[in-house]
């Protein structure tokens, strides 16, 4: 019988496949026991926020994680992408006391009391308060997992000063009876920033939680991943894999199901294409790349104009030094950079998508090769016109950004790099 492709790249892995995430799941679940503070998980798409509330959750994982507590907490789990527009503030509360229902008969009366109430009160904040008020006699610990937290920023009832200022109420007054840990795109930070339309005086919303950012996998654990494979990668497929895809476990997952999925189609010889390392690998690659660019194109489309220069800089800067071309002027670009946008390259290293590297002049490279290459296509794309430019520029908020002569040293570089995408396409494969 085949051995099934054992690189799952797309869904939440179950908890069987969960590796890595040692640093966050400590931190997270440390916060849990520690008087039930509350976190914010972020990170970009396909990162890896699903997998790990999927995981803090699991029956089977959780007096492995939680010890002698385990028995103590109860779990709810929300996708806001599943609920709908009139799904109120009193249906959250209503689905996010539901553990607390199972076995209710058990607990004790003046909980099931204050339960009762507020079902009968439909779920007002004052109830709740009284409510979590009696769990610490209980012995009980709510921990609310929200996923897509993102999501509420749009949500017709819930994006609300009343809904934003209860759950921060609620959880930073329950002595720890209520836990939220949400995963979020957005960083603590940002959401802060959104929803201060709500509370121009006030305090942020968000500042009951403790930001836990997924990191990148280190090389260490890359490997770890790609010996799934049991054997069947060459060292040099496994090395390709590496550099293309960075650190990024999505990347990872897409490169090395795409080898194995061309080893597959290679071996069965219903191909005409000759099975040679090259081919496999031109095969696996194109795939790679037509799956993995979406994702890169919503995490770009969601980063915010200085973010978007800096990493098209960073590009414009690399792709000579791996075509081995002589360098673009980019002095007052890189001037620019390293002088005025050095929390964005530090947010950047910090998340992965960026590494030290001496010997370019920016003294920056962008870590999965994948994206200069599709940053290139992307550039290439907004010039096919100068009029296309402008509005390229617009589109992404950077035209104001640029003076006159960093304008001028960044379209000529675009220009050279439309002549070299051939080469570099090339270069990858």
């Amino acid at each position: 019988m085949p051995q099934h492709n054992p690189f799952l790249a797309g869904n939440p892995v179950s908890a069987a496949d969960f590796i890595n995430r040692k640093r966050e799941i400590r931190r997270v679940v440390g916060r849990i026991l520690s008087r039930g503070q509350s976190s914010a998980i972020t990170g970009e798409p396909r990162s890896g926020k699903t997998s790990l509330l999927k995981y803090l959750q699991n029956p089977q994982q959780r007096a492995a994680l939680y010890g002698e507590a385990a028995s103590r907490l109860r779990f709810q789990y929300f996708d806001v992408d599943t609920l709908g527009d009139d799904f109120t503030q009193a249906d959250f509360w209503r689905r996010a006391l539901e553990p607390l229902t199972k076995g209710l008969e058990t607990l004790p009366a003046p909980l099931r009391d204050a339960y009762q109430i507020c079902v009968e009160n439909r779920y007002t904040t004052f109830t709740l308060e009284k409510l979590l008020a009696q769990m610490p006699q209980a012995r009980l610990r709510l921990v609310l997992l929200i996923d897509e937290f993102d999501r509420l920023l749009g949500h017709h009832a819930l994006n609300k000063a009343e809904f934003y200022g209860s759950l921060r109420s609620l959880a930073s007054r329950s002595e720890g009876a209520l836990v939220v840990v949400l995963a979020s795109r957005n960083t603590v930070a940002a959401l802060n920033t959104s929803t201060q339309k709500f509370s121009r005086t006030g305090s942020p919303y968000f500042n009951f939680l403790g930001e836990v950012v997924m990191q990148p996998f280190s090389q260490k654990n890359a490997k770890i991943l790609l010996s799934r494979d049991g054997g069947r990668f060459t060292p040099q497929e496994r090395q390709k894999i590496l550099y293309q895809a960075g650190g990024h476990p999505y990347y990872l997952q897409t490169a090395a199901s795409a080898l194995w999925d061309a080893y597959d189609d290679l071996e069965s010889g219903d191909s005409e294409v000759k099975n040679t390392p090259e081919t496999r690998w031109k095969m696996a690659f194109l795939d790679f790349y037509n799956k993995v660019s979406p994702t890169i194109q919503d995490t770009w489309r969601q980063w915010p104009p200085e973010v978007q220069k800096a990493l098209a800089i960073l590009a414009l800067d690399e792709i000579p030094t791996l075509l081995k071309k002589r360098r673009f002027h980019l002095e007052a670009l890189r001037e620019t950079l390293l002088s005025s946008y050095e929390a964005e390259l530090n947010n950047l290293s910090y998340r992965g998508f960026i590494k030290p590297a001496p010997d370019l002049p920016s003294g920056w490279e962008i870590s999965a090769k994948v994206m200069v290459l599709w940053i290139g296509y992307e550039l290439q794309r907004a010039l096919r016109s100068d009029d296309r430019m402008v509005s390229w520029l617009r589109e992404q908020g950077l035209e104001g950004l640029f003076t006159r002569k960093e304008k001028e040293q960044f379209l000529n570089a675009i220009k050279s790099i439309a002549d070299w995408l051939p080469t570099l396409k090339q270069l990858f494969f």
